[in-house]
């Protein structure tokens, strides 16, 4: 049997992408791959602002393609879709949407009846404590409904809506082999990074930084002849407007006036010296991210040793990057020029260097997690009524048929249901006691909380605490030394500049053991080279113990399993610490 065509739709604020595709395939076929100029306007962070012009484009693509399909899959990405990894005991795979749904006010502080909810199964853990990772995602409402009201206008029916993550993930881990590999996924609003252990997703960050920061950065620095956006993009793909380092060059302005006002002939050569200082610039705070995600994944995992980095997207075809990468990490780059597991037809006319663009696109109709509005699911259900409805009736009647031509049918047919009937009594019979025995277990575990909670104090997080602070910590920056009053911490750092100093601040604020960050002091010193570093302290606040921020720490859930079961209670120090997580020298 054939696969079900679909449209699997990437709108970008600046670029669209569209593939005609199969849906749901072990091994799918892309039969048409597209991309389109989005109006100006018409996208702003995932939402669809301009439907109306949108459409319009949208029509006008395909037309000009020839691509007559009307399902649809679009792929959105947006910074208001909150997500959060969970591990939750070993149920049926048809009962973790049930889980999670009564779980989710626990999961994200806001309400709930504005968002959509919806999940993805990350692995089945094996172990002395069998439980799965689950990935869910929340979504706006308003975001998702901008969705429909779009594919209203041009004639779509929504077979699926898909988180940008998860798109990513589908397509990036056919590419990859055995063993830990990084794939940074460059898109032109944002950046994936993804770190897979085999075909499993281990871990995943979003950058908010993207291709766009270098194009406008080309644009801007008013060289290299570059007229507009896909000229821009045009010469970063193909000629060397970035340096092979961070600061390589440093192109002191005094000495550029001077050669300009006095019409030295290297004058030209030194402004394109500085241009490409400044595009190359843009890929700092990229690269400081990578860098941070690896440092953190291997602290986590010390016994983890990366493979390979590859880089893919559109990013990854700006001339000159992998020698960035790899001068800057330290690692061995490695690009998608093709995209393994994905069968391009011979009318798709796509070269291999391009296809990686695509790999949103394809991803989000190979396994989507869908956002489905809940005005959306009571009218399936209702059309499933009525088809479960017309089917019955005319089941009822043939058998009224048969019954009245064989009365031996009706005997047959009842003590059939009869039997069936007398089955499922006796398999419910132990259903009040097993709702008992839940509501037992659950108040348990409320007793056993609360007494958990009452027991702590900042001094029982500080591990847990150092542990965050490390991993939102900037590269350069030091810690001259911690000291801790009550609930609150002061942080005396050094070695940084003015941007790193507003970084640890935002960093730290996201830190779930944090409440609030103040400075406290700022000094500034120049060191030899001239380079301005500074001096600071923070006072940061940890809030009064409360569950859900304690969840996050290994041994509070230990902790709470040992009371709830009537086991030992496993402390500090009879607890013998693993070795994976015994801190480096």
């Amino acid at each position: 049997m054939a696969s079900k065509r679909v449209l699997s739709i990437e709108l970008g604020m600046q670029t669209s992408r569209i593939c005609e595709m199969d849906f749901r395939s072990k091994k799918p076929t892309v039969y048409k791959a597209i991309s389109f100029d989005t109006p100006e306007g018409a996208v702003e962070d995932g939402y669809i602002r301009n439907r109306e012009i949108l459409s319009v484009a949208i029509k006008e693509a395909l037309a000009k393609n020839g691509i007559k399909t009307n399902a649809a899959v679009f792929v959105v990405s947006s910074s208001k879709i909150a997500n959060r990894e969970v591990n939750m005991p070993v149920i049926a795979e048809n009962k973790i949407k049930g889980y999670i749904d009564t779980n989710a006010k626990e999961y994200f502080p806001v309400d709930i009846d504005e968002y959509i909810i919806t999940h993805k199964l990350l692995e089945k853990v094996d172990g002395e404590e069998k439980s799965l990772r689950v990935l869910v995602l929340a979504a706006p409402t308003t975001l998702i409904e901008s969705y429909y009201d779009l594919a209203k206008l041009v004639n779509f029916e929504i077979v699926a809506l898909d988180y940008v993550g998860n798109a990513c993930y589908e397509t990036v881990k056919r590419q990859t082999g055995e063993g830990v590999n990084i794939v940074v996924q460059l898109n032109e609003q944002n950046t994936l990074i993804n770190i897979l252990d085999g075909e499993t997703l281990a871990l995943q960050r979003t950058v908010p930084y993207g291709m766009n920061a270098m194009i406008e950065a080309a644009l801007n620095c008013g060289e290299f002849d570059i007229s507009d956006r896909n000229d821009a993009i045009e010469k970063l793909c193909n000629e060397p407007l970035i340096n092979s380092k961070l600061n390589e060059s440093v192109i002191d302005d005094v000495a550029l006036n001077y050669m300009e006002n006095n019409d030295d002939s290297y004058a030209l050569q030194l402004k394109q010296m500085k241009a490409k200082d400044e595009i190359t610039e843009t890929f700092n705070y990229l690269i400081s991210n990578v860098v941070r995600v690896l440092d953190y994944y291997a602290a986590k995992n010390p016994e983890k040793k990366v493979s390979a980095l590859h880089l893919s997207g559109i990013g990854s075809r700006i001339k000159g990057i992998s020698h960035l990468f790899k001068n800057e990490i330290f690692m061995d780059i490695d690009k998608f020029e093709n995209l393994l597991g994905i069968v391009f037809d011979r009318g798709c006319m796509v070269q291999d260097f391009v296809k990686s663009d695509y790999a949103v696109a394809i991803g989000a109709a190979i396994d989507p997690v869908d956002f489905i509005p809940k005005e959306h699911l009571v009218v399936a259900k209702k059309k499933n009524l009525l088809k479960t409805a017309g089917v019955a009736f005319v089941g009822c009647v043939a058998v009224a048929a048969l019954l009245i031509v064989i009365p031996f049918i009706q005997n047959t047919a009842a003590k059939a249901k009869k039997s069936r009937l007398e089955k499922q009594i006796a398999a419910m019979a132990d259903v009040e006691a097993k709702i008992a025995e839940c509501n037992t277990a659950k108040q348990n575990r409320t007793n056993a909380e609360a007494a958990y909670v009452g027991s702590l104090n900042i001094n029982y997080l500080f591990n847990n605490l150092i542990a965050e602070i490390e991993a939102a910590l900037p590269p350069r920056v030091s810690v001259n030394s911690i000291s801790v009053n009550g609930n609150g911490v002061t942080l005396n750092l050094g070695g940084a500049t003015l941007e790193e100093v507003g970084e640890t601040i935002v960093q730290l604020k996201n830190c779930a053991l944090i409440d609030t960050v103040n400075i406290g002091s700022i000094s500034t010193t120049m060191d030899d080279a001239g380079i301005s570093k500074c001096s600071f302290s923070l006072s940061c606040t940890v809030p009064a113990i409360e569950y859900n921020k304690l969840l996050n720490a290994d041994v509070t859930e230990s902790f709470i399993q040992s009371l709830i079961h009537g086991e030992e209670v496993v402390t500090e120090e009879t607890a013998e610490t693993p070795a994976e997580e015994t801190p480096a020298e």
